[in-house]
C-alpha cells in the first residue's frame, strides 16, 4: 500500500464551492489539482481540474484534502 492510499478521503457533499482538493480517478490515475464548483443540475459535486475540464465527482473518483 503506497502512502497515498493511506489518506483520508474527502466526502464531496462536505465540500464548499471554492476549495481546492486533490482529485484522482479510481485505480491510481494522476493526481490533480482541483477546485470545487456549485453543485450540478441534479445536486452532482463538480471539481474543476487545474488542467483540464470540469467533471463530476462520481463513485469511481476520489478527493483528498490538500495539506
Amino acid at each position: 500500500m503506497s502512502e497515498h492510499d493511506q489518506r483520508p478521503r474527502v466526502n464531496p457533499h462536505t465540500l464548499t464551492p471554492g476549495m481546492t482538493v486533490i482529485f484522482r480517478n479510481g485505480g491510481g490515475g494522476p493526481e490533480r489539482l482541483a477546485t470545487i464548483l456549485p453543485r450540478g443540475p441534479l445536486g452532482q459535486c463538480m471539481v474543476q481540474l487545474e488542467t483540464g475540464p470540469e467533471v463530476t465527482v462520481s463513485e469511481g473518483r476520489e478527493l483528498f484534502q490538500l495539506h
